[in-house]
């Protein structure tokens, strides 16, 4: 913080205080006994402009366009502190959260994982082919018989089935990987925006990856991938475009997620349901940037 100058009037130097501030210029006022009031400057490369203006100041101080400052400033003031105020009620006293359960910190995650591998296991190692059938988005018909196509046990009431193929795997490699990247991704997610907001976002990203998958091939998929990607879509724009939430996705880590994405688009890792990265990821994307745009609009 630097000195600028001084004004003899205590009133005229809070005037021109609250008209740097209008420019974007941050500055104090304190009292030099018989000398009047002191300009103290926050920035250094904000001093030349300042004292450019103190000159002007000096020569005219009751021009029209100081007078109107001071109300301009207190408008930005009470935005400032309304936005402080906002902020502290963002924030997240870590030490207190992590001092609680695992499962009261992360109780939707921890749902979820415990679900996929209850059901995996029970499904797939078990050989449960029943409860398979209940959890794909369409019963699996013997050999030969063609399916239906329209979701018919979704439409006779089986609604479930739109969610629950995220919670089938293919193997203890496939449910290892996409529950640590669920455990990062949506950890993260439900931390900021508390387990009513992040099991929407999830039950949203899943519905429409399983119906984009169930479009473009047979019933029988499954996997939390199509909702950990989305996940990512959402952090990856979150941290680009609304910073201010506290979000941050490394480069580096975009770009294995973009590079992994393509190899299973282009068919160099085999047997991968990709309507459901694809739309799952942008899915999470979309929904990250929905409200910036919006306000963009609104302004």
């Amino acid at each position: 913080m630097r000195k600028i100058g001084t004004i003899p009037n205590e009133q005229d130097a809070r005037t021109f205080r609250d008209y740097l501030l209008t420019l974007g210029i941050k500055s104090d006022v304190t009292p030099d006994g018989d000398q009047g009031c002191v300009i103290w400057v926050h920035e250094e490369d904000q001093l030349d402009r300042a004292r450019s203006e103190l000159t002007e100041f000096e020569r005219s101080p009751r021009a029209e366009k100081y007078a109107g400052a001071v109300e301009t400033a207190q408008r930005q003031r009470e935005a400032e502190l309304k936005e402080a105020v906002t902020a502290r009620k963002r924030q997240v006293n870590l030490r207190e959260r992590w001092d609680r359960p695992l499962v009261a910190q992360l109780p939707v995650t921890i749902l979820l994982i415990a679900l996929s591998v209850g059901a995996t296991a029970w499904s797939r190692f078990m050989e449960k082919d029943d409860v398979t059938n209940l959890l794909f988005i369409q019963s699996i018909l013997p050999d030969g018989e063609q399916y239906v196509r329209g979701l018919p046990d979704v439409m006779h009431g089986q609604v479930w089935r739109l969610i629950t193929p995220i919670f089938l795997h293919g193997g203890w490699l496939h449910i290892v990987m996409n529950m640590y990247m669920l455990f990062v991704l949506g950890g993260s997610v439900e931390s900021a925006k508390g387990p009513w907001k992040y099991t929407g976002l999830v039950l949203f990203m899943a519905v429409l990856s399983n119906v984009a998958q169930y479009v473009v091939s047979a019933p029988n998929f499954g996997g939390m991938s199509g909702v950990d990607l989305g996940l990512f879509g959402y952090l990856w724009m979150k941290s680009r475009y609304a910073p201010e939430e506290g979000f941050f996705m490394p480069q580096y880590v975009v770009i294995q997620a973009m590079v992994w994405t393509a190899l299973c688009l282009f068919g160099v890792i085999g047997g991968i349901a990709n309507a459901v990265h694809i739309v799952g990821l942008v899915t999470g994307m979309l929904v990250a940037v929905a409200p910036v745009v919006y306000r963009h609009l609104m302004r």
